[in-house]
């Protein structure tokens, strides 16, 4: 039946209406919205450390924080407390979804205020909307986890949160704007840069900084040129002496664009310099660099510095060592003119260029010294007056590999030019390629210069070199290129926040062009590099005591920081944040080891720290006793416990008994009756539980949790052994027993008790260290990794075959001890060697080094993302008060 038409009509013009009435909200929500519009930039104080403007904070967010480049910025003292917050950030689930993007994708301002506090200014568009209701939900400010305090400041209402124990954070709501800083008073202070008018929209000065960087970075930072000065170039002392004689404009301007794989860094600033001295040197435009054409692909640093003349970069050598350009001229001058007859005009600055620098070649670090020659016929009667000198020797009589490389002995006054620039070249040889002419100590290394230019193998032509050195203008005074996989310059040793960067990456370029008005800095980077396995940024870390136990390295608080829990040598148990400067304590008897068991009913992770007298204590994660703990059990003299389905096991050595200790104190003793001390902790795995009781009889034992003696056990191991049982499981997913002695025979069973075929397996030497399964790839039976006192390690497969064996370069050591993690995912575990002599050796699948090992550490190694970048970091503490925290990659 059709409908009436009146009801229709109805019921159009009710949606009608309801549609009017929709828009006219919104609409007047969107007036409302224009008419309290804020300007930002009329918030944002001049006086600032640092001031980052970004259309959209989500590309900061997938361009910067999921980098390593990251882990660099953020982990130094000043501002960890900011990474701890974006690590809480990216553990969280939600900020890992699209919709947290999505709500990313708005304007915002971040400043680094004097005192290096953060101060963030966020626009969130029309969504401020909903944000203005804010004042309203005051109800739900202290529900649950949710902590916010309001503070009313005269008519400014500010709201404290915070998150975490250790964290404060805050906020005020202005309209469309969001401001959010870790102090009270920089909020406030906002507020008076609204009416002061001392902002950075009115600053002239910054407005005509944009337009002197390059476009590429996808950042612009506007730096307090003094702190950028403190904070990165006062670190190398070279400049020093450049610094105290010009005069800085306020602000700097940086353009960044920064990946995983390449940096590029273009950074302003106007200067001013009044030392007329000075100001001659640096009126200069210098042209494109000539010595590429001669470089071989096998250059791992070169640096060129240019000037007007060879004269004015050695004037100016003169005078940034603080001596007397006159005088030491004149000494120069009348050396020459008494040894040669000619002026050090004639014989050495009239032919000599204005290009001149230095490069090493493969893995050398001996430098060929080259100079630019602007005029052969000079150099030529120079070179001449020289060889006919009586006082000065020259050999032409040399030639290897078809080139014929030249030998002078440097008179005095030369070598008073060449030591302002490089030490160490007194009788050097010398080759002369077109217009250029190269010194060094080695002749082999001025031979195969030649050579590698005969066969057109240069660096001009490397594929890195031009990615790296495409956005980097070479018309520069200074000009640098390095190979970091192959040696590190100089200048990457300065502990600086951009040399730290750089040491991510395998080759890089620094260019800085001056004149008496400006400096303008170019510094690119690109690759990753050579030594993959490195320091994470700011470790080592000096800790207040040295450890005793293992490091367990664990998020056991549910923050976004990774917790450690160890226990030192003042018998304290240690729990603190990865990034903190202290932790919480709490006392123990003796030397323990801690456990982090996760409770099977609350679901949190208590920590079990058993003591050799027979004491177990139990904490909560905030190191909180929990009772009835600590109990006073007869398990003195036990191994320290493992885990077993909740539970732990302890050995009682007065009752030679095995016993099962619960989480709440409860404890089971095991029926298997022993005559013999278990002295080494047992295995556990699937409900299964092999021990060795120390004796002559040698017998290994496997029992269930329950401790009935399975079927065909207890079994022969073939010898006494320091070692314990070990069980895991084979491709098709069945437990396998193995067992070593000290002698080196190695048995491996099913659960029934057969020995697999090839086993029992005798290898040679002394045994101390527990064999340790080892994946060799997915789809692929486990090996076994096993290492001698003399230092021989082997993986040998279960059908009783030696895949590898490598005597170890560091030598043997009883101490040592076997670990396996397969930190890059690949399914092939790599293997850890430590316990002895402060040493960690990092070994693949393979037994090849893994890169950058071996590495300092003196107990197992634990391994955690702590940056959610998806690769793990190796965490060891070590008996020198160090905690190491080291990026493994290979």
């Amino acid at each position: 039946m059709a409908f009436p038409k009146k009801l229709v009509s109805f019921l159009i013009k009710f949606v009608l209406i309801v549609i009017i009435i929709f828009a006219v909200i919104a609409g007047g929500l969107f007036v409302y919205y224009l008419v309290t519009l804020e300007n930002a930039e009329e918030y944002v104080p001049d006086d600032f450390a640092l001031y980052l403007k970004v259309d959209s904070i989500r590309q900061i967010y997938d361009n910067v924080l999921d980098l390593k480049a990251a882990d660099v910025i953020f982990s130094s003292p000043e501002l960890r407390f900011i990474y701890s917050a974006f690590l809480e950030f990216k553990s969280n689930e939600f900020f890992k979804t699209e919709l947290f993007r999505q709500l990313l994708d708005r304007s915002a301002h971040f400043l680094i205020t004097k005192d290096f506090s953060p101060v963030i200014i966020f626009d969130p568009g029309l969504l401020s909307l909903g944000t203005r209701a804010f004042p309203l939900l005051e109800f739900f400010y202290n529900i649950g986890d949710l902590q916010i305090k309001k503070i009313e400041k005269g008519s400014i209402t500010i709201y404290e949160y915070k998150p975490a124990a250790n964290q404060v954070f805050y906020f005020a709501l202005n309209n469309n704007l969001i401001f959010l800083s870790t102090k009270e008073e920089h909020i406030l202070k906002l507020y008076e840069i609204k009416q002061s008018q001392k902002n950075v929209k009115n600053n002239e000065e910054l407005s005509a900084l944009s337009k002197k960087v390059s476009q590429k970075g996808f950042i612009e930072l506007y730096i307090s040129t003094n702190d950028l000065i403190q904070n990165t170039i006062k670190g190398i002392p070279e400049l020093n002496f450049l610094l105290r004689r010009i005069n800085l404009n306020s602000y700097s301007i940086l353009s960044f664009f920064v990946s995983n794989e390449e940096l590029y860094l273009n950074a302003y600033t106007n200067i001013d310099v009044p030392d007329e001295t000075l100001k001659d040197l640096l009126s200069y435009s210098p042209s494109v660099l000539g010595i590429i054409r001669y470089l071989p692909s096998n250059t791992n640093i070169f640096s060129t510095v240019k000037f007007k003349t060879f004269k004015h970069m050695y004037e100016t050598a003169i005078y940034m060592k603080g001596a007397q350009i006159e005088d030491t001229f004149k000494q120069v001058d009348e050396a020459c003119q008494f040894l040669l007859g000619a002026s050090v005009q004639e014989l050495f600055f009239d032919w000599t260029g204005s290009e001149t620098g230095a490069i090493t070649v493969g893995e050398s670090l001996d430098p060929i010294i080259y100079l630019k020659i602007k005029d052969k016929a000079k150099f030529e009667y120079a070179f001449k007056k020289i060889d006919e000198s009586l006082v000065l020797d020259t050999d032409t009589t040399l030639v290897l590999d078809e080139v014929r490389v030249s030998q002078i002995a440097l008179p005095g006054f030369i070598k008073m030019i060449a030591d302002a620039f490089v030490k160490g070249i007194e009788t050097p040889y010398y080759l002369v390629i077109d217009d250029y002419i190269f010194f060094s100590m080695n002749p082999e290394h001025l031979a195969k210069l030649q050579n590698n230019h005969r066969q057109g193998k240069h660096l001009l032509n490397d594929e890195k070199y031009k990615n790296v050195t495409k956005n980097v203008p070479q018309n520069a005074n200074v000009f640098m290129y390095y190979n970091f996989a192959t040696s590190m310059p100089k200048f990457l040793g300065y502990n600086t926040l951009i040399t730290k960067l750089l040491g991510l990456y395998e080759k890089g370029v620094f260019s800085v062009r001056f004149t008496d008005k400006e400096i303008r800095i170019n510094i690119a980077a690109a690759g990753i590099a050579g030594h993959k396995t490195r320091p994470f940024p700011e470790f080592p870390k000096q800790l207040e005591h040295a450890p005793v136990s293992d490091i367990i390295c664990k998020n056991i608080k549910g923050s976004g920081t990774v917790d450690l829990i160890y226990v030192d040598e003042k018998n304290n148990l240690v729990i603190e944040e990865l990034f903190s400067e202290s932790g919480i304590k709490a006392q123990v008897e003796g030397i323990s080891v801690p456990l982090v068991v996760t409770d099977e009913i609350s679901g949190s992770n208590d920590i079990f720290v058993f003591s050799k007298s027979g004491t177990v204590y139990k904490f909560t994660a905030e190191a909180d006793p929990v009772t009835p703990f600590p109990i006073v059990t007869s398990f003195k003299g036990s191994f320290n416990p493992i885990q077993a389905d909740g539970k732990l096991v302890f050995y009682s050595q007065g009752e030679k008994a095995l016993y099962l200790f619960t989480q709440q104190g409860d404890i089971q003793k095991l029926p298997v009756k022993l005559e013999h001390d278990v002295l080494s902790p047992p295995a556990y795995l699937d409900g299964l539980l092999a021990f060795y009781p120390k004796s002559f009889e040698n017998a290994v034992w496997l029992t269930d949790i329950q401790g009935n003696v399975k079927s065909g056990w207890p079994q022969d191991g073939g010898g006494i052994s320091y070692c314990s049982p070990v069980l895991f499981k084979d491709q098709n997913n069945k437990v396998l027993a193995a067992f070593l002695t000290q002698a080196g025979q190695l048995n491996v069973w099913n659960t029934a008790g057969q020995s697999l075929n090839g086993y029992p397996f005798e290898f040679d030497g002394v045994y101390y260290a527990d064999p340790v399964p080892i994946a060799l790839g997915s789809g692929v039976n486990p090996g076994l990794a096993v290492l001698s006192e003399e230092g021989i390690i082997s993986i040998i497969d279960l059908q009783g075959t030696v895949v590898k064996a490598k005597k170890l370069d560091e030598g043997g050591d009883k101490n040592f001890k076997l670990a396996v993690f397969d930190f890059d995912r690949d399914g092939k575990d790599e293997i850890f060697i430590y316990g002895a002599r402060n040493t960690i050796i990092g070994l693949d699948n393979k037994l090849n080094n893994l890169p950058g090992f071996p590495i300092p550490g003196s107990f197992r190694p634990d391994f955690s993302d702590i940056n959610y970048d998806g690769k793990y970091e190796l965490i060891v503490g070590s008996f020198d008060k160090n905690l190491y925290v080291y990026t493994l990659d290979k």
